[in-house]
């Protein structure tokens, strides 16, 4: 096979690579499966058209096949103009005529009437390189030719996009907003040359004043000269129109509310006087004070700042706070009218109960509270709800109640008056004392401190323990051994006695001769219990080595 010379060529031997089992002139090579797939006219060319010299190395860019059609072209000069030799920025495979040059992936994509225009519009005398982006270069005669308004005279910036936009020259589409005076209200309607008079665009001023000056000399209602207002209109109009204003009080130093808000400008300013007025209430409500008789404010030397008691709403609406006095109002206080404790006006008022509870506590029987001499100091017992509603707290006192005591009545203990009460538990219960036989109390001698014994809840409920206290009888050897007290006291009423030998019958010669050693020993109960104080003879063998 010299067409193509497959030994020349050196090509695969592995044949299916191109040719099928039907015969061998039927090639199938496959130009998809190489690095160059054939598309548009490629896929028509004859094999030799490209591979001229051979199919080793053939080259797979353009320019390598297509550079007689790159130098050829005129319209534009691909070679003036240093086109690129990647033609595919250009060109398809379809065919060489056939342009598909994309502006967007350029510095400058064509939007607007840019898109319909012809490339020799803007790259004149067919020169492509270095065409300039900015719109001045291109629009430099529209841009002298406007007169409405001059672009020259006014100095207007060079660019274009600032007002224009690629749709067409005029009309513009100057945003107002992107500036320091957005256009807002009855201003978006007015012409350019209302505010820009003479066509100047130049340090056109932006504040109000400079506008409607005369608007603002033309106001007497009220007189914006006399009263020397603000040139800031916009303190009290808008741009929707110059009337009707909309001054907002709240952005003074005296908001309105309450009847305030309802009073028309001229109940307060007077002649139409808006000059600085005074703010505080008596300037306005001076014969208010001066009338109101229920109380007299004028000879209860009441003070100026009328808010203490009133409100915005009426003069008549009182709403005086005592909690911001320091003598705050609770209990049966709520409910009374001023003049019960403000009966000789209402300065210096005592805050004291006694100035105004002297005869309540005076006439207290029950108890005495005048030959008790009980604390002036209401509080300490009684509370605001009423006289009656006792809350004497005897937790504060050095004798707390608990258990029965705190269901007695105060007359129960303090027999004899509220003072100097002993707080000792026999001065109360010496009777109990007394009277108790089993143990008796007074034969034995017991202390008086009946609290080692007894608690508060009852005299009987007895909690003393001879266990930690005296001698164990309810835990070791002892426990259960005993059932009546007299077992040991065996002596009636004499329960300071008690006998050890009678159940521990041990002969006195026996045991004298075990305590041979032992200092201070006698053969008597007492004796035994010096020495075995838990009933344990093992203390006595720590005194046998000790005394070794």
């Amino acid at each position: 096979t010299t067409d193509p010379n497959h030994q020349l060529e050196g090509f695969s031997t592995n044949c299916t690579e191109c040719h099928s089992t039907n015969n061998w002139g039927d090639v199938t090579f496959d130009h998809s499966q190489t690095q160059f797939p054939l598309t548009g006219a490629h896929q028509s060319v004859a094999c030799a058209d490209c591979h001229t010299s051979g199919y080793t190395n053939t080259p797979t860019d353009c320019w390598s096949c297509h550079e007689t059609d790159f130098t050829g072209v005129g319209d534009p000069d691909h070679v003036g103009n240093n086109f690129s030799h990647d033609c595919t920025e250009c060109h398809t495979t379809n065919n060489w005529g056939e342009v598909s040059f994309d502006h967007s992936n350029t510095n400058f994509p064509l939007t607007g009437a840019h898109s319909s225009v012809a490339c020799a519009d803007c790259h004149i005398g067919g020169t492509y390189n270095n065409t300039p982006t900015d719109c001045f270069s291109c629009h430099e005669p529209d841009f002298d030719n406007s007169q409405n308004p001059n672009h020259i005279t006014n100095s207007f910036s060079h660019e274009c996009v600032d007002c224009h936009n690629t749709d067409a020259w005029s009309p513009s589409t100057f945003d107002h907003a992107q500036f320091n005076f957005p256009l807002t209200g009855a201003h978006q309607t007015i012409q350019c040359i209302d505010c820009h008079i003479g066509g100047n665009y130049q340090n056109t001023p932006n504040d109000c004043f400079s506008c409607h000056d005369t608007d603002f000399n033309n106001t007497s209602d009220p007189d914006h000269q006399f009263n020397q207002f603000s040139h800031l209109c916009d303190d009290c109009h808008n741009t929707t129109a110059w009337t009707p204003s909309t001054f907002d009080h709240q952005q003074t130093n005296f908001p309105l509310d309450g009847a305030h808000a309802q009073l028309q400008c001229i109940d307060c300013h007077a002649g139409g006087d808006y000059n600085p007025l005074p703010t505080d209430c008596w300037s306005c409500h001076e014969p208010a004070f001066l009338n109101t008789t229920n109380p007299n404010h004028q000879q209860a030397g009441f003070s100026h700042i009328c808010s203490d008691c009133h409100n915005t709403n009426t003069w008549n609406d009182v709403d005086y706070d005592h909690s911001n006095t320091n003598f705050p109002l609770t209990g049966a206080h709520i409910s009374l009218n001023c003049i019960d404790c403000h009966a000789n006006g209402y300065q210096g008022t005592p805050t004291d109960c006694w100035s105004c509870h002297d005869q309540d506590y005076l006439n207290t029987v029950d108890p005495n509270h005048q030959a008790e001499g009980f604390s002036h100091d209401c509080t300490e017992c009684h509370s605001t709800a009423n006289w009656s509603d006792v809350s004497f707290d005897h937790a504060q006192t050095n004798f707390v109640l608990d258990g029965a005591h705190e269901m007695l009545a105060c007359q129960d203990c303090h027999l004899s008056g509220y003072t100097n009460t002993p707080t000792d538990c026999f001065a109360c219960h010496e009777t109990n004392y007394n009277n108790t036989t089993n143990p008796n109390h007074s034969s034995v001698g017991f202390l008086t401190q009946c609290t080692e014994c007894h608690n508060t809840t009852t005299w009987n409920d007895v909690t003393w323990d001879h266990d930690s206290q005296f001698f164990p009888i309810y835990s070791g050897k002892h426990k259960d051994k005993w059932d009546f007290c007299a077992d040991c006291h065996v002596t009636a009423d004499a329960w300071t006695q008690f006998e050890c030998i009678f159940c521990h019958e041990h002969r006195q010669s026996a045991m004298d001769n075990d305590h041979q050693n032992v200092t201070g020993y006698q053969y008597n109960s007492a004796a035994c219990y010096d020495c075995h104080p838990q009933g344990d003879a093992r203390f006595f063998l720590r005194l046998q080595r000790i005394d070794k």
